[in-house]
């Protein structure tokens, strides 16, 4: 199925069907492109995620600063909007997008 706004993101899920942990695995091992949570997900459920998607040479965009989420200040207990993707180009063409 194509995605309804833009074309270019084949692999396209609606709906989170699990943890923030789990969908930046997703992203981290291939099965995905891409991740965005614009809700932010807390500090502490990008704890397991995140060293995932930097092993897998993904990256994972902070929208607070629109840096690198490792340049960034975390906070357990904060909100973080994020898009992960598997390199820097794609998170910040979705960013580009979207915002």
């Amino acid at each position: 199925m194509r995605h309804p706004i833009n074309p270019k993101w084949d692999r396209f899920e609606s709906l989170n069907p699990g943890s923030v942990s789990e969908q930046l695995a997703k992203v981290a091992c291939g099965e995905a492109d891409a991740f965005v949570n614009l809700g932010g997900p807390k500090g502490y459920e990008l704890i397991a995620g995140y060293p995932l998607i930097k092993r897998a040479a993904g990256f994972t965009l902070d929208l607070r600063t629109e840096r690198e989420l490792g340049e960034s200040k975390v906070i357990f207990e904060e909100r973080i909007p994020i898009i992960a993707a598997k390199d820097e180009k794609l998170a910040r063409d979705i960013y580009e997008q979207i915002r």
